[in-house]
């Protein structure tokens, strides 16, 4: 997980991802403090999470629902 330097938007590198040719990276539907993580954690962060690929017409690309998230320790 990572902040983008062009959008300032939450970037996530799924490892294992088993979707048909997946992306370098998805980018989230939320910001760090609707997930719980503290806006001062430093990037990159290791995460579990649950999502789904938002298929949405307004999201086109690489876009993802976290449903869930946590920081691994």
């Amino acid at each position: 997980m990572a902040t983008c330097a062009v959008c300032g938007g939450i970037k996530i590198v799924i490892d294992n991802d088993t979707t048909k040719n997946p992306p370098s990276f998805y980018r989230i539907n939320g910001t760090l403090s609707n997930f719980g993580i503290p806006e001062s954690t430093a990037f990159p962060i290791n995460v579990n999470l649950d999502w789904r690929k938002d298929t949405s017409a307004l999201k086109a690309g690489n876009y993802i629902i976290v449903s869930n998230i946590s920081i691994r320790r």
